[in-house]
């Protein structure tokens, strides 16, 4: 589809930017529906600044909406509790989908799940379940099953494990390291978003696990202290979710080896020094 009218719900977060920028540069019309007070600089993108709530914005004027906006991470959710992230993730999920609905454009509607479900009953991995059966109330919908994202986003966010992971070890020259031994699925942020904007032309199946590949952190972590020279210390962790699963996905076309990735993420942390 050429020059599609796209809302991006959640678009000034690590994902949505990246991907807003993507859509515009490829020549679409694109809104950014999100509260950051930092715009998305691009002549194709509109940012409208607001709470998620939605209740001034027609969705129904748009061809598609991709929908990348909730509280992120295992970690984050069990601190908020219950309430703020089913207010958060669950209930905007649900007003999206009620926005559409009705729809006669045939908007298409995406959302970016998470691996987590696959994780354990986590606050986080619950309501990403629940947001999954909500969409599925929506005929034109897919859900595309994120593994754990990492590399430079015009909108970095604090979590992201590898990137984490390589900040410490090149700001303070140690790297702690728990659950060493748990293996998980990983995608690039930019393998993600070449997937997500190629969705404008159509929608796969309602579910798709998009990753790359799978590996311990132990793994990720020597090849941080091969790149950067780094000592690495392994420490006990009291928590309880550590995620730890082998889960076939889409296979992903990968730019870079995790190696070179690293030395790309790297990079830009020595910069911000």
């Amino acid at each position: 589809m050429n020059n599609a009218k796209i809302a991006v719900i959640g678009g000034a977060g690590y994902i949505g930017s990246a991907l807003s920028i993507r859509l515009a540069e490829d020549g679409h019309e694109v809104t950014v529906i999100d509260p950051n007070i930092t715009e998305i600089i691009h002549l194709g993108i509109v940012h409208v600044k607001q709470k998620f709530e939605l209740c001034d914005i027609d969705l129904n004027q748009f061809n598609v909406v991709y929908h990348l906006a909730d509280i992120a991470g295992i970690q984050k959710c069990e601190k908020l509790g219950y309430a703020e992230v089913t207010k958060r993730n669950v209930d905007l999920t649900r007003s999206v989908v009620r926005a559409l609905s009705g729809n006669k454009k045939q908007t298409s509607l995406i959302y970016t799940s998470s691996s987590a479900i696959y994780a354990g009953a986590s606050l986080y991995s619950i309501s990403k379940l629940q947001s999954e059966y909500l969409m599925g109330n929506y005929s034109r919908s897919t859900c595309l099953r994120l593994g754990t994202v990492y590399g430079i986003s015009p909108r970095m966010r604090e979590g992201v494990l590898v990137n984490d992971m390589i900040k410490q070890a090149v700001t303070t020259g140690e790297l702690s390291l728990w659950h060493g031994y748990t293996k998980r699925p990983y995608a690039h942020i930019d393998s993600c978003v070449d997937i997500l904007s190629r969705l404008v032309a159509g929608l796969p199946g309602n579910e798709e696990n998009i990753f790359g590949e799978t590996m311990s952190k132990i793994h990720i972590a020597r090849l941080i202290v091969k790149v950067t020279g780094c000592v690495l210390k392994r420490e006990l962790s009291p928590w309880r979710f550590a995620q730890n699963f082998t889960v076939e996905g889409l296979d992903m076309m990968r730019r870079y080896s995790m190696e070179n990735d690293i030395k790309e993420i790297v990079e830009y942390y020595e910069k911000q020094i």
